[in-house]
């Protein structure tokens, strides 16, 4: 994908205002600086959110990924994971996932685990009982507290029973949680 594929894609044609190619390139390098930054925030903080088309960065509510919109990178030399390869690894997702990441409720999340880079698009949802709502029935192992700056596991969905028995033990599962 082209620089100027990219740009439309990510921003689309509005962003020039008028002023050509020279403001299109100045978008870019300002986002190609963004990841940069969150992919070093990543390896020094052991993860990030970052917008993909210069938004504000929530700094409070639920992060809640959506499902089927993750990608795991492993490190196959089992050394720890460098700054290079975390930073090839989130281009190769964000060329993947552009299109849904230029939307402005969609934010880059990124995150290591047992040296394993994860990368999703994930959403903030400022009401807690709906954040865990919406994690639960995106098959999501975790959400992320903003306010707290902790993860909330979260149940496994109930898969058997009736649907009333379903919705109750995701009723019971998330009340529990929201009195934690």
């Amino acid at each position: 994908m082209t620089p100027r594929q990219f740009i439309h894609k990510t921003f689309g044609r509005d962003v020039t205002n008028g002023k050509g190619i020279e403001n299109l390139l100045i978008k870019y390098a300002e986002h190609m600086i963004n990841l940069k930054e969150f992919s070093r925030q990543i390896l020094e903080n052991g993860g990030s959110t970052t917008s993909l088309n210069l938004t504000h960065i929530p700094k409070t509510g639920f992060m809640v990924s959506l499902e089927d919109n993750a990608m795991t990178f492993e490190n196959l030399n089992n050394d720890e994971l460098s700054l290079e390869q975390i930073e090839q690894s989130v281009k190769t997702f964000v060329q993947k996932n552009a299109e849904q990441l230029s939307d402005h409720i969609n934010y880059l999340g990124g995150w290591i685990h047992e040296n394993k880079l994860y990368v999703d698009i994930s959403v903030n949802i400022q009401d807690k009982r709906e954040a865990i709502e919406f994690g639960i029935k995106n098959n999501q192992i975790a959400i992320y507290d903003l306010n707290d700056d902790c993860e909330i596991v979260l149940p496994t969905p109930q898969r058997h029973g009736t649907l009333t028995q379903r919705r109750t033990y995701m009723e019971l599962a998330i009340n529990k949680l929201c009195q934690l």
